[in-house]
């Protein structure tokens, strides 16, 4: 079996649990945003999400790269400096707790100088509520991540995608069997985030897996604090990318309109799934195959990634463009029905996204970091400069249209980079095809319903569930399944005790 085969093998075996903690945790915070939109007015809601806005990027920033490096901080310090982990742990949390501490603090008396910033003054206390929540939510991420660097994903299984999200859902449902009111819902954010925290806490010292003391270690800060910070500014470029457009747009325009556009962005962002649940196996599977010089190898990986990525996502990206007003109504109510056009034009952003693969963690394996913040701050500047030219004009419709451009360009000076230093690229025989036969038959699909005027649940149920029986068809007629395809259903019987030999049998006859 060649490498290529034994790495998606790895991926497929892997994915179950990937997928499954990434989908509940998207899920259940899908389902809350659905239920907080229906249950509270247009421009509630759009406070809420500045307010929640305005603390994940202050998040991002007392993070200080933190948790983003503990994976690596941990098992570098157990293998090289073992007698000084102890100092690790307690120095690196000593800093989460001043750091959240001090943005809990800021965000709370400086919350009226803000909240300036946007068209609705409501924002002022809802950030003094939400601004709560701050110390817990740093502190259940550090100590998540000092766990993933001892190897465990229970941690974050358990805590970051299953309790916090469901304590969340738990909450707002029953606020909205209450009619809940915007005071209710900041508050029930605060108190998942602390019990989240305390569960966390209980459960490691229970386990015994992460000891800490009160001891601060000035040259392990010091250590810690430079080799993060490039983390940190890397998280911080993608956060104002991703939550540009929802600051702008409560800048510009009304906390209505932040209402409407937020209810276009949750299902949108839904479309790259895949690609964030393959991200995380990718990465250990490709950088054996670079390490060992063996190019082609990788080349073949990324390519059949790529269209795994490419097919996953397509069927979902057809239901939000082909029938947007039916996915708005059905999900968050007819109030939210002038979003349409927004969510289309999200939705084509979304997956410029995904369509190109996972070029960032390809840069990342071969060396090439330094040219993702040059990516991204390019896709930021393009990003800031178009919602400023497009939201006064257009609207939320501008803002969607600078969120896509953006998410091209830096997808495209990603795959570009990856292009002229190893020749890595997706455009496979397969992928092409795939692509070209799933964009016809989308198409197809909207012309119809255009045509017909057959943007309603009742249609979209046929249409799609004409489209799950033809489009796998076209699929194989094309020749767009390869062996490596049927390997990896090999793979997934074997690990779900699955019977797919009919699957592979039809499929091996197109081969």
């Amino acid at each position: 079996m060649s490498e290529v085969s034994t790495a998606l093998q790895r991926i497929a075996r892997g994915a179950g649990i990937t997928i499954a903690g990434t989908a509940a945790s998207l899920i259940m915070g899908f389902f809350s945003r659905a239920l907080i939109a229906r249950g509270v007015s247009l421009s509630d809601y759009g406070v809420f999400n500045l307010s929640l806005t305005v603390l994940t990027i202050s998040l991002t920033v007392a993070a200080l790269g933190i948790p983003n490096s503990m994976p690596r901080q941990v098992p570098y310090y157990l293998t090289k400096r073992k007698e000084k982990f102890p100092e690790l742990i307690s120095t690196s949390t000593l800093l989460i707790v001043i750091s959240g501490a001090v943005t809990a603090g800021m965000l709370f008396a400086f919350s009226e100088a803000v909240s300036r910033v946007f068209t609705d003054p409501a924002v002022s206390w809802g950030l003094r509520i939400i601004s709560l929540s701050a110390p817990f939510t740093l502190l259940t991420s550090h100590l998540v991540s000092s766990a993933l660097g001892l190897g465990r994903v229970r941690e974050r299984f358990y805590y970051q995608q299953i309790l916090r999200p469901l304590l969340w859902l738990v909450g707002v449902g029953f606020l909205y069997l209450t009619e809940p009111t915007l005071r209710s819902l900041l508050y029930t954010w605060v108190l998942s985030s602390v019990f989240t925290f305390i569960a966390l806490v209980i459960d490691l010292k229970r386990l015994k897996i992460i000891q800490i003391k009160l001891a601060f270690d000035p040259e392990i800060a010091q250590e810690l604090v430079l080799f993060s910070l490039p983390l940190m500014l890397s998280g911080i470029l993608w956060t104002f990318m991703t939550k540009m457009d929802t600051l702008m747009v409560g800048h510009y325009l009304s906390s209505s309109e932040v209402g409407l556009y937020n209810a276009a962005v949750p299902l949108a962002s839904l479309l790259p799934f895949v690609l964030t649940a393959i991200n995380t196996l990718y990465v250990p599977m490709a950088t054996p195959l670079f390490a060992g010089g063996n190019i082609r190898d990788l080349n073949r990986l990324y390519q059949i990634v790529t269209k795994w990525i490419l097919l996953g996502t397509l069927p979902f990206f057809a239901l939000l463009f082909v029938f947007p007003e039916a996915s708005l109504g059905l999900v968050f109510g007819s109030k939210y029905l002038n979003a349409s056009l927004t969510l289309q034009i999200l939705a084509v952003g979304f997956m410029f996204h995904t369509v190109l693969g996972p070029n960032g963690l390809t840069l990342t394996v071969v060396g090439k970091t330094g040219f993702l913040t040059v990516s991204t701050s390019l896709a930021v500047i393009t990003d800031f400069i178009l919602n400023m030219l497009l939201i006064p004009r257009w609207g939320i419709e501008g803002a969607a249209v600078a969120t896509a451009v953006s998410y091209l360009v830096v997808n495209l000076a990603n795959s570009w980079k990856i292009y002229i230093e190893t020749g890595i690229q997706p455009f496979s025989g397969a992928y092409t095809k795939g692509l070209i036969l799933g964009a016809g038959w989308i198409a197809s699909l909207k012309v119809l319903v255009i045509d017909l005027k057959m943007d309603n649940i009742w249609n979209m149920v046929i249409l799609l569930g004409i489209s799950a029986v033809v489009y796998p068809l076209l699929l194989l007629i094309f020749r767009v399944i390869e062996k490596e395809d049927i390997e990896l259903m090999t793979s997934v019987e074997k690990k779900l005790g699955l019977d797919l030999k009919w699957a592979k049998r039809i499929a091996g006859k197109f081969l």
